[in-house]
C-alpha cells in the first residue's frame, strides 16, 4: 500500500484512468457497457479486469471498493458505491466479461415458495340459522382474530 491507502496495481489503475480520460468518455469503436445504471467504456472495463486479476485483491468486496476508489465512483456522501460496484461485478461476471473470485461468505437461502392448500370439508346444505353458532378465525392472527356470527 502506498501513503494514501492505494496498492501499486491501483494507484496505476488511478494513473490510468487520468491519463485517458479524454478516451474514457468512449472506446475507440464507441462500445458502452451498462451495469446498475452506469455506463462502463472498454477503458474502464479494462481497469475492471485488471483488479479482478491482482492478487492485492482477493475478495469481490476489495476488488469492488478498488474499483470505486479507482472510478470515483461515490454517493452523495462521498462514500464509495461499494453495493452497486458488487452487483455490476457480478452481472458482468454472468454476462462473460470478466471472471471474479469465489465467494468467501456464507450464501444467501432461497426463499420457499409455499401454495396454499384447501382441504374439501362436508358439504352443508342447510341455512345458516339452522347451524347455529358459527366463528371465523384468520389464520394468520389466530384465535385473537375470532369473529362470531
Amino acid at each position: 500500500m502506498n501513503q494514501i491507502g492505494q496498492s501499486s496495481s491501483e494507484s496505476i489503475v488511478t494513473e490510468s484512468v487520468a491519463a485517458n480520460s479524454r478516451q474514457a468518455s468512449s472506446s475507440a469503436d464507441g462500445s458502452l457497457y451498462r451495469y446498475v445504471g452506469r455506463e462502463f467504456t472498454e477503458v474502464e472495463m479494462e481497469i475492471v479486469r485488471t483488479l479482478c486479476l491482482d492478487p492485492a485483491y482477493p475478495t469481490r468486496a476489495s476488488i469492488s471498493r478498488a474499483l470505486c476508489r479507482s472510478l470515483g465512483w461515490t454517493k452523495p456522501d462521498g462514500g464509495l458505491k461499494d453495493m452497486s460496484a458488487r452487483v455490476a461485478l457480478a452481472k458482468m461476471a454472468a454476462d462473460g466479461l470478466i471472471t471474479l473470485p469465489a465467494p468467501t461468505g456464507p450464501q444467501p437461502v432461497p426463499r420457499r415458495h409455499l401454495e396454499a392448500t384447501i382441504e374439501e370439508g362436508p358439504v352443508l346444505a342447510c341455512s345458516l340459522g339452522e347451524l347455529g353458532s358459527v366463528s371465523l378465525v384468520n389464520p394468520t392472527f389466530g384465535e385473537s382474530s375470532r369473529i362470531s356470527v
